[in-house]
């Protein structure tokens, strides 16, 4: 078998683990076993998104620097590691190809966009109305400089840690969004996330998210 034969099956093996992967980091995540988390995104994931990039991209005349044998021999191991039937990867590359423009992967994608838009919106919003607080608490302290009463000091005092209490809950909202458009951006740019969904259809995933939240 030639590399380029064995391209898709490679691929399809290490999709199916990182989408194992991707699961076990959810159920970690919802324990709050941060430290779980932690090891397996340091010391299995990154070996698996490696794989991915080596497998998704043509190494084209470099195929030649490859020791397929070696690659092969691997990816056989990865299978039985995971329980994965040669027949089984083979029809997921069928499932692939029978969906593609019209699978799971479009939807996730399309979704994300979308998701990042709405959180684009919903910062710009928040960074004005920042904008706004900031405005008032410089028009406070310019007030404040300029008093000469002390009941007009005391007044614009009472008035300030209200103002900048507002702000930094305003910081912490903008911080939340700003976490969640790099979480959504890497997922985009690393495409692993949203392959893992290739060989089911649009409508399979909508039902089995409707089902989900049942």
């Amino acid at each position: 078998m030639k590399y380029n034969d064995f391209k898709d099956i490679g691929l399809e093996v290490v999709l199916k683990v990182l989408k194992k992967i991707d699961d076990e980091i959810r159920r970690y995540r919802e324990l709050e076993d941060y430290e779980g988390v932690n090891t397996l995104e340091k010391e299995v994931l990154t070996k698996y998104e490696k794989l991915y990039g080596a497998f998704s991209t043509d190494p084209g005349e470099n195929i030649k620097d490859y020791n397929f044998e070696s690659i092969e021999k691997y990816i056989y191991e990865i299978m039985k590691e995971n329980d994965l039937s040669e027949d089984f990867i083979n029809s997921e590359i069928l499932k692939r190809k029978k969906y593609r423009g019209n699978s799971g992967s479009e939807a996730v994608e399309n979704l994300y966009k979308y998701e990042l838009a709405e959180l684009d919106k919903k910062k710009s919003i928040l960074l004005q109305e920042a904008s706004e607080i900031l405005d008032k608490e410089l028009k406070l302290e310019t007030e404040l400089s300029e008093a000469i009463q002390e009941d007009e000091q005391m007044e614009i005092l009472t008035k300030l840690p209200e103002i900048r209490s507002s702000y930094n809950k305003l910081s912490k909202k903008i911080m939340k969004l700003h976490d969640k458009m790099v979480t959504i951006n890497e997922k985009l740019e690393k495409k692993w996330p949203i392959d893992i969904f290739g060989t089911i259809s649009k409508d399979e995933l909508l039902k089995v998210y409707k089902d989900a939240i049942k």
